[in-house]
């Protein structure tokens, strides 16, 4: 399994601000789970630039960039901070957190950064993009239905998963064929596992399902 690259990006100062602005709207409003800031960076920020580091390996750094279900804007904002040269794209269905993400953009200066209050089946973006996330949204076969659609042909998708990783695999067997994906590649850090998926041929029009029928009936 590949390790990546130390994390370069971890004194970033854009990248502390908006750790900051999440840590501060936290206090009145659900954004992120940890307890304190310094968890919080180290963990939940950290956990973004590896995954921004493991996609430079496989991205060129200029194209389009999906963010599914996005919450408080990680990954997809440190995407945009990493990959300047991109336009980023932020999906989140929950009206206060797209509204934080609009606020951060904005505060943080990311001019190719946008924001849509939609949920992922109801977003229009068909085989756009060239890099997509979707972290700890549901299951494999779930987030898999949410991104690869939207992948161009040879666009990859980085899937955030821990220890149930490879018996979500087993289960996303019969949604890699019928979305035309295949596993490039595992990465680990710690107890989090992350799989690279790589788009190999058109996916049949009509997916993601309508809402609410990915979770219901899973793709496997």
């Amino acid at each position: 399994m590949l390790r990546p690259c130390g994390m370069r990006f971890m004194n970033n100062p854009l990248i502390d601000k908006f750790a900051r602005l999440i840590w501060e709207k936290n206090k009145v409003m659900n954004l992120v789970g940890f307890k304190d800031f310094e968890t919080f960076f180290t963990e939940g920020i950290s956990d973004s630039i590896f995954t921004m580091e493991l996609a430079a390996r496989f991205f060129n750094g200029s194209g389009r960039i999906l963010d599914i279900g996005t919450g408080a804007g990680i990954p997809g904002i440190i995407a945009a901070i990493f990959f300047s040269g991109s336009r980023v794209t932020l999906v989140e269905s929950q009206r206060k957190k797209a509204e934080f993400c609009r606020t951060a953009v904005q505060e943080l200066e990311l001019p190719d950064c946008t924001v849509n209050q939609i949920r992922a089946e109801e977003f229009d973006g068909f085989e756009c993009f060239d890099l997509a996330f979707c972290r700890a949204v549901s299951s494999l076969p779930v987030t898999l239905e949410y991104t690869i659609p939207f992948l161009k042909i040879g666009g990859v998708f980085i899937a955030h998963k821990g220890t149930k990783a490879e018996a979500e695999l087993s289960g996303s067997l019969q949604a890699l064929k019928l979305l035309k994906a295949e596993l490039l590649e595992k990465a680990v850090q710690g107890t989090k596992e992350y799989l690279v998926f790589k788009k190999t041929g058109r996916c049949p029009k009509g997916y993601p399902r309508r809402t609410g029928i990915p979770e219901a009936k899973p793709l496997s």
